[in-house]
């Protein structure tokens, strides 16, 4: 092909149309893989998801969304203690993303560590201070890793934007 230069022109272009191919190819299979694993997470059916969504984290390493999904899938199948890493991962290179921080934060709960829970719970509600159930969930943590005067704080903020909450009024009383 020496002194040729139609020929690796040609080569050339022949290569760029079969790389847009397999490319166009790839990007139609991934979002197959994609809303194949949104079906199976609204059907509640989180193992199988496991496997496709790691499938294409492998693909597109690194995607924050896909993340999240590969970590809720396997929070939702009972598997706490290995999301727990997938979501702080996201936080690192998104620390306002929502719901890993509340994923991350019921994760934790679930694995019995309050402690671990309260700061991004404590976050969301420096986030979004008017989440009630969030705030609920803050002063239950509080309450649990035996932080009485700050679980008596979120439980008064509680009971003044709803004070007939049973919950609320059990926490405060406790505290």
């Amino acid at each position: 092909w020496k002194g040729r230069p139609r020929g690796w022109a040609a080569f050339f272009l022949a290569f760029a149309v079969f790389a847009a191919r397999l490319c166009a190819f790839q990007s139609e299979d991934l979002a197959a893989l994609s809303n194949h694993v949104k079906e199976l997470m609204s059907q509640g059916r989180f193992e199988q998801a496991i496997p496709i969504c790691e499938r294409l984290l492998k693909a597109v390493p690194g995607n924050t969304g896909l993340l999240l999904n590969l970590g809720m899938a396997e929070q939702m199948a009972g598997h706490p203690e290995k999301a727990i890493p997938r979501f702080e991962e996201i936080l690192r290179a998104e620390p306002n993303n929502v719901p890993s921080l509340s994923s991350l934060a019921s994760s934790q709960l679930q694995l019995e560590q309050p402690k671990a829970a309260i700061a991004p719970l404590s976050k969301l509600v420096a986030l979004q201070p008017a989440n009630h159930v969030t705030r609920g969930m803050l002063a239950g943590a509080l309450l649990s890793a035996g932080d009485l005067d700050q679980a008596a704080i979120q439980y008064r903020k509680l009971t003044a934007e709803a004070p007939a909450d049973p919950k609320a009024l059990y926490g405060l009383g406790k505290t």
